[in-house]
């Protein structure tokens, strides 16, 4: 079976090598650390070469295969019951209660300010130079290294990404924010907000203005893209929801995702190539985003 340790299709090596793992780990400011004293005035520092080999001459992998004759393998071995057989009658379970009448979001009154999602991310951090000259104690000058690993995936190249979210009270929609970095291109993007259909995206319920490649920042590092739905007056009635990114040109565009899904349900990360007709494809992290709007008191 192959193993994905970066939870990208295909990707099977079995070179992958985790240097620090664990944020309970404190000694990881230690790791790599180089420290030095400067004379007043001068802003010189040590050069710094970091190099790392490994060698992989050959790969051996063996398997054995053993055939075991057909019939039952298992035993399940149990004392003797000598207690009398009592027949259990379960209490009669009452009935549930009525669901509650649906009410219309677009009736309701929306003056509670609303923030929701999968916030936690390494916001600013520039992944292309992981080391980063700060002042310490005393006036010494460090070179830190950072061991923050980059997960995000290129999410405008051949295939269209969508994040569920799961609402619990109604909202009146004013943004959607997605941890999104820029490394080139032209075009534009835009957000679609999708009802959903048997855990799928389904129907097109609103989408953002586009946005031009030119406008999103150039600065290295994920930041929070806000794409704006306030003239869109959409109210969303509690439920599950899709956000799908779109995009049209060649823009060169990343997603901050998180391991695992720390908000959404498991099957809430899914994708379609331009060959799809339907969102078959599902993946096991969950995308950075935030919902932003009203909700009621």
């Amino acid at each position: 079976m192959p193993f994905d340790p970066q939870q990208s299709q295909l990707f099977t090596s079995n070179r992958y090598i985790r240097i620090e793992v664990g944020l309970d780990n404190e000694e990881t400011t230690q790791d790599g650390l180089i420290r030095w004293t400067v004379a007043r005035g001068s802003k010189a520092q040590p050069e710094f070469e970091e190099t790392i080999n490994a060698d992989f001459p050959e790969d051996k992998t063996t398997i054995t295969a053993k055939r075991q004759k057909y019939g039952p393998k298992n035993l399940l071995l149990s004392p003797d019951v000598k207690a009398t057989f009592v027949p259990y009658v379960a209490d009669v379970t009452p009935p549930p209660p009525p669901p509650p009448t649906p009410v219309d979001p677009a009736k309701l009154s929306y003056t509670k300010p609303f923030v929701f999602g999968n916030l936690e991310f390494p916001e600013g951090v520039n992944f292309a130079f992981t080391r980063e000259v700060a002042t310490g104690a005393g006036g010494t000058q460090e070179l830190r290294k950072n061991f923050l690993v980059e997960t995000a995936e290129y999410v405008t190249r051949s295939a269209q990404y969508a994040q569920m979210f799961v609402l619990t009270q109604p909202v009146s929609l004013e943004k959607i924010s997605l941890a999104l970095q820029k490394f080139g291109g032209e075009g534009f993007l835009w957000v679609e907000i999708l009802k959903d259909q048997n855990s799928k995206p389904g129907e097109n319920i609103s989408t953002s203005p586009l946005m031009a490649m030119t406008d999103l920042s150039n600065r290295p590092g994920y930041y929070w893209q806000a794409f704006d739905f306030t003239q869109k007056d959409v109210k969303l009635a509690p439920g599950r929801y899709w956000i799908a990114l779109g995009f049209s040109g060649t823009p060169v565009v990343n997603w901050f995702y998180s391991y695992g899904k720390p908000v959404g349900p498991s099957d809430g990360t899914r994708y379609k190539t331009i060959l799809d007709e339907d969102w078959s494809n599902s993946l096991s992290f969950e995308f950075n985003y935030r919902v932003e709007g009203r909700t009621t008191p």
